[in-house]
């Protein structure tokens, strides 16, 4: 609203012309003070856009995405004298109010999944090993049994994934999905039905959402899925229902083939139930 009053202010100025309409006029002055609004809320604007995101990971930028905006609040009070008290006094509140959500994203899901993201990788957060062992596979004592009389050298018959992939150097243009979902290397052998471990743990951690957004998103569509004419949904129908809208959707404009996506669902679906 206040771009759209900002870049149309000539129209606005002409609109208030009307006799009953001249109290909503704004002086020359105030559309300045509109600029250093705009100016206030744009990094609040991109982080409610980034988070409500559902089409791409959201937990793993959260951390740093609340660091940018109180890097942005500070700007405002190590320099007073530059902006309007009212901003400042914006910005005290809008800091105190930012520390009490920050203080919920302060658990392990946060970290680790900062970490599965190939962009940063940060190494030292331990629990993040912690958490790694209950995916590792094990590793048998004939792997790692070397006769160095035989001339071999001793080492590791089997490379820790996590460490591996913590080796690598960080890129700062990775796409997180593509990443752990398009490279063969780093997700593993998907269609075999069995997942490379440290994939199956990106998938668990990125997965969950930043915000509760997409929740309400799927329960604002809910009347596609049970109308008057269809209320007694099995729940395994709903499920489904509800999957192939994510589908269609994630899928619109995109290069996949929305058929070979289902046929390769499919076959992962009977090849985990055989091996069940």
């Amino acid at each position: 609203m206040l771009r759209g009053a900002f870049l149309q202010r000539s129209a606005y100025n002409a609109m208030t012309y009307d006799d009953n309409l001249k109290r909503y006029a704004l002086s020359t002055s105030d559309f300045p003070h509109i600029g250093r609004l705009q100016e206030f809320f744009a990094p609040f604007v991109k982080f409610q856009k980034k988070m409500s995101a559902q089409k791409c990971p959201t937990i793993n930028t959260e951390t740093t995405a609340y660091n940018q905006l109180f890097s942005h609040l500070n700007k405002y009070t190590r320099s007073p004298s530059i902006y309007d008290p009212d901003l400042l006094n914006a910005a005290q509140v809008a800091f105190e109010k930012l520390k009490k959500h920050y203080s919920r994203a302060t658990q392990v899901v946060y970290s680790i999944s900062q970490v599965l993201d190939p962009r940063c990788r940060y190494t030292w957060w331990s629990y993040v090993g912690e958490k790694w062992s209950k995916f590792q596979p094990a590793i048998s004592d004939q792997d790692l049994a070397i006769d160095e009389d035989d001339g071999y050298e001793p080492s590791f018959g089997q490379t820790d994934p996590l460490q591996a992939y913590l080796a690598e150097p960080t890129n700062s243009k990775a796409d997180v999905m593509r990443f752990w979902k398009g490279q063969e290397e780093a997700a593993g052998d998907i269609k075999n039905g069995r997942p490379d471990p440290l994939y199956m743990m990106a998938r668990r951690y990125l997965a969950v959402p930043a915000s509760s957004l997409p929740s309400e998103r799927c329960f604002s569509r809910a009347a596609i899925f049970i109308p008057q004419q269809r209320s007694r949904l099995l729940p395994s129908a709903l499920k489904e229902s509800a999957l192939l809208d994510s589908w269609f959707k994630y899928f619109v404009g995109r290069s996949a083939n929305l058929m070979d996506v289902f046929e390769d669902e499919w076959n992962n679906s009977e090849n985990n139930d055989q091996d069940q």
